[in-house]
């Protein structure tokens, strides 16, 4: 049985959801099997909507979203047989806070997968708190 391939769009985003920072254009569409024009109006698309960021200095792209909730949608990615992936972390900017990052597969109301990522930012629960918190979260989004 073979597999249907899948969009041009979900391969870019697939690519720069593994990626653990911005990736330039060539190496992005590096044996991707899709016409340049092709990609780049996908590319076009997915800035437009705001999935993805586009630096035109370095001409580099990047998934959106807070890099905890990047970070949640690589493992969960690296781990296909798993569902769901939180990850949290201290803010490095403001130790007072802590973001947690979720990443999800889900299926789409047309029946085709979809993976969600989000970041939630609360108070620093401190280190007793943490594996509360982790558990806490794992349940709230089943």
């Amino acid at each position: 049985m073979s597999r249907a391939r899948r969009s041009c769009a979900a391969e870019l985003l697939d690519r720069l959801g593994r990626a653990p920072s911005w990736v330039q254009r060539h190496v992005l569409i590096d044996g991707l099997g899709y016409g340049e024009t092709v990609v780049d109006e996908e590319l076009a698309e997915l800035v437009i909507t705001g999935k993805v960021l586009f630096n035109a200095r370095g001409r580099e792209y990047r998934l959106a979203g807070e890099p905890v909730a990047r970070r949640a949608l690589r493992e969960l990615l690296a781990k296909p047989q798993l569902k769901r992936m939180v990850v949290g972390l201290q803010s490095r900017l403001d130790p007072r806070r802590y973001r947690v990052g979720v990443a999800q597969r889900q299926v789409g109301e047309d029946g085709e997968p979809i993976t969600l990522m989000f970041e939630i930012d609360l108070p620093y629960p401190g280190m007793a708190g943490l594996l509360a918190l982790h558990k806490q979260m794992s349940e709230a989004i089943q």
